[in-house]
């Protein structure tokens, strides 16, 4: 299958899917980037990490690592 996807975005990101849906535009199964970092903390202290999609760079998200799966 080729994929026409843009390139991921600089800095340290890994290829990963949804395994929740984020909203309308962002159903379970979208794949996108995910950051290597910590982006913030949520008020219980759990880790939040950027989600960007992968077909529009201009949608990113706060997701925490259980509602991702790593590709």
């Amino acid at each position: 299958m080729n994929r026409n996807e843009p390139k991921p975005p600089e800095g340290n990101y890994r290829r990963a899917k949804l395994t929740v849906s984020l909203g309308p535009l962002m159903p379970a199964g979208r794949v996108g980037w995910l950051s290597d970092e910590v982006e913030t903390l949520d008020a219980d202290g759990r880790p939040m990490f950027r989600f960007i999609s992968a077909t529009n760079h201009d949608l990113v998200f706060k997701v925490y690592a259980e509602e991702v799966v790593i590709e």
